[in-house]
């Protein structure tokens, strides 16, 4: 419950947030963390589904007659050069890992001219055919080694949604505390008072509103433009906002006893 209070304050209630900079550091680390976990829930009903299906897919159409795909000296033919494309699963022996990196979906799996790639929230890890070892197969061979990759993915899911974590909360907890010392610097300025304990408090609590809009947009599977950017502007002028509202220090009197 006391969680929830200081999403609302912080979110909805932004001139109360100054409050909060007394708080513990241990309940904000707490407080970082459950919200990461809770932004990432967009992410985990797109990627999970997206895996499966894309397996499904993928399966389903090599194992069909007339398609006729095999993998030679580490690259991915087509005799037909059907190319399939759908939301969850790509098979196109004319695209590299290289040009879906520079492009990537925003969720998907797929077999590509030189490797394997798999696409969660825009960022791409790709797996070539021969880290793989998949030098030359035929396309019962390689439906042989993709019903293998099957077994794998109660492992893999897992491990991909815990990797996704700890990378999204190590880069808030850097950004955090990036904004913190921006923070300190500039209440030195502004002659408000303020510690680095209650600036970097501060900053963790900037970072809900923009951490909510842009959990919606990736509900709406709609990718921003420049998003990185605009997250980045969205938290700065909340947490300047945040800071506006610290009390200014008063300059000590002194009296001259005559």
């Amino acid at each position: 419950m006391e969680m929830f209070c200081r999403f609302l304050i912080s979110t909805y209630l932004p001139k109360k947030a100054v409050m909060l900079r007394f708080e513990h550091p241990n309940k904000t680390i707490g407080y970082v963390l459950l919200l990461t976990a809770f932004s990432l829930l967009p992410a985990l009903f797109f990627m999970i589904p997206t895996i499966v299906s894309g397996y499904q897919n993928a399966v389903q159409h090599i194992e069909t007659p007339s398609t006729a795909v095999y993998l030679e000296d580490f690259k991915l033919y087509e005799k037909e050069k059907r190319n399939v494309s759908s939301s969850s699963f790509t098979l196109d022996s004319t695209i590299t890992t290289e040009e879906i990196s520079s492009a990537p979906p925003l969720y998907g799996i797929g077999l590509l001219k030189d490797g394997v790639f798999l696409a969660i929230k825009g960022q791409v890890q790709v797996y070539s055919y021969e880290l793989l070892g998949w030098n030359s197969l035929s396309k019962e061979n390689l439906l042989h080694h993709l019903k293998d990759i099957k077994n794998t993915l109660f492992i893999f899911i897992p491990l991909s949604v815990f990797l996704l974590f700890c990378l999204t909360a190590g880069l808030k907890f850097i950004q955090i505390t990036l904004f913190a010392v921006i923070g300190l610097y500039a209440s030195r300025f502004t002659k408000r008072i303020l510690t680095f304990k209650q600036a970097w408090v501060l900053s963790a609590y900037s970072i809900t509103p923009m951490t909510v809009l842009f959990m919606v947009i990736d509900l709406l599977s709609y990718s921003a433009p420049y998003s990185t950017s605009l997250y980045l502007v969205g938290v700065l002028f909340a947490y300047v906002f945040i800071l506006s509202r610290l009390p200014i220090k008063k300059e000590k009197r002194t009296s001259l006893n005559a």
